[in-house]
């Protein structure tokens, strides 16, 4: 005797259920555990980085016949993101008009200027911290900062240093 076809549809209708929640309950835990990601390790306390910037008129993006020369030290503070500087320069044309950090910018590109490093006319060398955002951080971690000396002569720059990373802290901050 042939079953009723609402029979039929109500038994396919089970089977369906019946294998849904069985797949759910095997795929439910490998999913739990393919979405938890470990956690973070924490963040040192006291975390420094360091870099250094040699200054030259020979690293501007322009052309400037300059004998300029100097170096730039920085300390970051992952903490408070407070930047410390020590920087020092000789054979410029005139007393320097601006000294700035640029970012960002890789080797060989322009910048905004990001941070006012001294103010114009000061004697060399100089030293000073700012606090950063956390975008200019980002930029001195990615090697996208630069430091720039600028004069009356070269209102564009008269020597400029990109800035590396460094492995272990400068003399001056040691």
């Amino acid at each position: 005797m042939p079953r009723p076809e609402s029979v039929i549809v109500l038994n396919v209708h089970r089977r369906t259920l019946v294998a849904a929640l069985a797949l759910a309950a095997v795929a439910t835990p490998l999913l739990a555990s393919a979405q938890a990601a470990p956690p973070l390790p924490p963040k040192p306390v006291g975390a420094k980085r360091y870099f250094h910037a040699e200054i030259s008129w020979a690293n501007n993006t322009y052309y400037t016949p300059s004998k300029a020369t100097g170096s730039a030290d920085f300390m970051l503070d992952l903490d408070t993101l407070t930047l410390h500087w020590v920087l020092s320069y000789e054979d410029l044309s005139s007393p320097p008009t601006a000294i700035t950090l640029h970012a960002p910018a890789q080797p060989g590109a322009t910048g905004a200027a990001i941070v006012n490093l001294a103010v114009p006319g000061l004697a060399s060398p100089t030293k000073g911290s700012a606090k950063l955002t956390d975008a200019q951080a980002e930029y001195l971690l990615t090697g996208w900062s630069y430091a720039l000396v600028t004069t009356r002569k070269y209102s564009k720059g008269e020597a400029r240093g990109q800035l590396d990373r460094l492995r272990k802290a400068p003399a001056a901050f040691q």
